[in-house]
């Protein structure tokens, strides 16, 4: 499926997260960051609800297990067992 991108739209999303993060740094005089910080943080939620398109949910859901779920799960279950292998602890039951 060939998606096209707005222009205005990605411009729009990358300056209001980049002020976004820069507000995170805590830079600057208070004043005018109370001014500006809400304003781009509105803008870039407008601009990413401006392109939202509706997907199906039973395929928004397996499409969320596959890629979060499922990673999530194998790293963790791999992650426990390491540790219990390569531990110099004593440890209780897995």
């Amino acid at each position: 499926m060939k998606t096209t991108r707005i222009d205005w739209i990605d411009r729009m999303k990358a300056v209001c997260i980049l002020v976004v993060m820069l507000v995170h740094l805590e830079a600057g005089q208070a004043l005018p960051r109370r001014l500006y910080e809400p304003f781009f943080l509105n803008g870039f939620l407008f601009a990413s609800g401006y392109v939202y398109r509706q997907a199906v949910f039973s395929v928004f859901f397996r499409k969320k297990v596959r890629t979060l779920l499922v990673p999530w799960l194998v790293f963790s279950v791999g992650n426990l067992a390491l540790s219990q292998l390569f531990s110099f602890q004593s440890h209780g039951n897995f």
